[in-house]
């Protein structure tokens, strides 16, 4: 390094050695500042483009392509005030991948949010529109009906049991559609007799759903004695998510005698918990210990003139849970699809248990619909 320049005063003569050494010192810094510009790329920092293009929702991926980011983990990228915290794998000198972080405040329209790169060659900025976010997999209820082929079940014979199934979903979804039986065999079929192992269904709002319909199959063989019986199972499930499921019994079909009926009256919970929670296995729970829950259920009553009762209970041994209804009586004329909600009251000594929900024709039980809900304390 050179030696450190003296001080003139007044007077002093500017020699030639005097100026050598300024030179020397400026050429040395100009060394300093090469190196510094050398260790952090030549590149000029710049966002040229974002990939996807358009806008974006909070958690989608989104792709920053420029120059000059060097090594990416040496970068910061953020969303007006928000810092991401990753920059994730696959990111190099001329692309930053990140996920768009939860924002405050972004309305159903979108947001303008700016998206800065700050490392140590400076910052640059871009603006996209962010848009809330949007979940990736169904949530919501099913709800099947099952008819009745009627007449009596003879050995050999085949038995189409029409079923009307209801998707109280958020999102589009695939569904498994499987019947099982004890005996004989069975199989699911759609409307048109076609093989039938899964249906693709739009998203479904409440409270009309998105409905399909299809046939069980069930086919008896011949030589059978009186008596015979026969059970099936029909399960339908989100493929892409598992909670999201129903599970109906068909039966027992029994040999020369009446096929069997189905519940006339649709009941099914909606998969949600008014004051606290659905956990992944599907249990309704109870925050805390006095909290009341409610839980929608949705009622498809077969005639609309005639009163109907609606009554709740749980299979609850030790007594923690107080079950009761928003709405004891169903009133004639009160339109094809009811809500009632079942509240629920946990203790702390709350053990896992199943709460019914059945719905009568007043006067007449046999005219019925029932559906079940897991529930607990959290």
């Amino acid at each position: 390094m050179a030696p450190a320049i003296p001080h003139v005063r007044p007077g002093d003569l500017i020699t030639a050695t005097l100026f050598n050494q300024v030179l020397d010192e400026l050429d040395s810094l100009q060394q300093q500042v090469d190196q510094l510009i050398a260790g952090a790329g030549s590149e000029v920092l710049a966002i040229n483009s974002l990939s996807p293009t358009g806008s974006v929702h909070i958690g989608d991926e989104l792709r920053i392509i420029g120059t000059g980011f060097g090594d990416p983990a040496t970068n910061v990228v953020m969303f007006d005030n928000t810092v991401v915290s990753q920059i994730k794998p696959g990111s190099s000198s001329t692309m930053l991948i990140v996920d768009v972080p939860g924002l405050q405040g972004v309305p159903s329209t979108g947001k303008n949010v700016g998206v800065f790169v700050i490392n140590v060659k400076g910052m640059v900025s871009t603006t996209v529109n962010v848009l809330p976010f949007v979940g990736t997999t169904p949530q919501g209820s099913l709800a099947l009906t099952i008819g009745s082929p009627g007449g009596t079940v003879n050995s050999p014979a085949t038995l189409d049991f029409p079923v009307h199934l209801i998707a109280l979903t958020t999102l589009p979804g695939t569904y498994t559609v499987a019947a099982t039986i004890d005996q004989w065999a069975v199989t699911v079929l759609s409307t048109t007799l076609q093989p039938l192992s899964q249906l693709s269904l739009p998203a479904g709002p409440p409270p009309n759903g998105t409905p399909a319909d299809f046939i069980v199959r069930v086919t008896v063989p011949g030589g059978l004695l009186t008596g015979a019986t026969a059970n099936v199972t029909l399960k339908v499930t989100c493929q892409q998510n598992s909670t999201v499921k129903i599970e109906k019994a068909i039966g027992p079909i029994t040999v020369n005698s009446a096929a069997p009926l189905p519940q006339p009256i649709g009941v099914h919970f909606t998969g949600v918990a008014i004051g606290g929670s659905i956990d992944l296995a599907g249990v309704a729970r109870a925050p805390t210990s006095g909290a009341l829950v409610q839980l929608p259920c949705q009622i498809t009553l077969p005639d609309q003139t005639v009163p109907y009762t609606v009554a709740a209970s749980a299979a609850d041994p030790t007594g923690w849970a107080q079950i009761s209804v928003n709405q004891a009586l169903i009133q004639p004329n009160s339109g094809s699809s009811v809500t009632v909600r079942a509240l629920l009251k946990a203790s702390l000594t709350a053990v896992d248990t199943v709460l019914t929900l059945r719905v009568e024709k007043q006067g007449d039980p046999t005219i019925f619909g029932t559906d079940t809900k897991q529930i607990g304390h959290s």
